[in-house]
């Protein structure tokens, strides 16, 4: 067995051995850390074959001595009473649930919700939260090439799905897992959505990323500071999801099959999924507490020094000229939050306060 497992191993690292693929690459497509496969080439290289037997983490899915009915329960019960001291949380458990759970055990779960998530059942998700307290990102590679700047390049699609009922919110294309600034954007848009299709004015509490793109823990921490929102690095194993993104894939081959272009896959992805990506640069609301909660979201849009110039102000290759309510602030340089993929408008903002509110006029 042990044997097996390293030609196993050795086979997956074998194309970056040979140079045909990046680690990035394999981590991709094998669903392996890419720190692991880092390690199992330095076993290879100084060891051998036989290094790559490599042992386990003892503490590796250690929360499965507890019920996974128990785990939901800690775990809700813990984020509704997060304001109290993890103490007195644990004693109200004990005493409220009847619950015989040790100290450690408890603080160990409510401290690495990370790990718990990774142990939970997808019935278990679904079942315990309600519309828009929970998105579910996944991503997957459509084998068409797309011309894009000359380069013939594998679009990469992304869908948030809600968790409760697993109905699409939103889709994004993208050909690089570098761009950030995109994906978070993604995110953003996609909040904005799900708040308008269920009609509702509290963020999720929760996005379960089960993509191919992962965001720092830096990233991760900011949003989780700035609107009470964690991002999970999380497998979510839901055959029904996992079906449905076979299907996709097998209707865009069938659809789109020679001189594919990227509004050609656009248009069939909104058509297909029912997703209109169509927001209003601005909406309209009386409602304060929405309007605080968009202007929260903007922590996901880039942020960029610039100086205000008397033809207006640049971005990139795009200039925004309308700036009626800039002109006061002639040659001074303002913070600018974009949206990178709806170059429509920008805001301009001197030390934290907004000054301006200014479209594009031409390119």
């Amino acid at each position: 067995m042990k044997s097996n497992n390293n030609i196993n191993k050795l086979k997956i690292i074998k194309m970056f051995l040979e140079n045909k693929k990046t680690l990035k690459e394999i981590s991709y497509e094998e669903n392996i850390p890419y720190s692991t496969l880092k390690r199992w080439i330095k076993k290879f290289k100084d060891d051998g074959t036989e290094a790559l037997n490599l042992k386990e983490r003892s503490d590796k899915n250690s929360f499965r001595k507890v019920d996974n009915t128990l785990l939901v329960t800690i775990r809700n019960f813990y984020l509704e009473n997060k304001n109290n001291s993890l103490q007195t949380i644990y004693n109200d458990l004990k005493n409220n649930f009847n619950s015989n759970i040790s100290f450690n055990t408890f603080y160990r779960i409510v401290s690495n919700l990370d790990e718990y998530l990774k142990n939970k059942s997808s019935t278990e998700i679904n079942k315990n939260i309600k519309n828009g307290d929970v998105y579910i990102l996944k991503s997957f590679i459509s084998y068409n090439f797309i011309e894009i700047n000359n380069t013939q390049k594998l679009p990469i699609i992304f869908l948030i799905f809600n968790a409760s009922d697993l109905d699409i919110i939103d889709f994004h294309i993208e050909f690089s897992l570098t761009n950030s600034q995109n994906i978070l954007a993604f995110l953003r848009e996609s909040i904005i959505l799900g708040l308008l299709k269920y009609n509702v004015t509290y963020l999720p509490k929760e996005i379960l990323n089960d993509s191919s793109f992962k965001l720092s823990n830096n990233i991760k921490k900011q949003i989780n500071d700035s609107l009470s929102l964690k991002i999970h690095d999380f497998t979510h194993e839901n055959k029904e999801i996992e079906r449905f993104i076979n299907f996709l894939n097998s209707d865009i081959e069938k659809n789109l099959k020679n001189n594919i272009t990227y509004e050609n896959l656009y248009d069939f992805l909104s058509n297909y999924l029912k997703v209109n990506k169509n927001l209003p640069t601005f909406i309209e609301t009386e409602d304060n507490n929405l309007l605080m909660l968009l202007f929260k979201l903007n922590i996901f849009l880039p942020r960029i020094k610039r100086k205000i110039h008397s033809y207006g102000i640049q971005i990139h290759n795009t200039i925004f000229n309308d700036i009626i309510y800039l002109k006061r602030y002639l040659g001074e340089v303002a913070e600018i939050i974009y949206n990178p993929l709806n170059l429509d408008f920008i805001l301009a903002f001197k030390k934290n306060y907004l000054i301006g509110r200014e479209a594009l006029i031409n390119y």
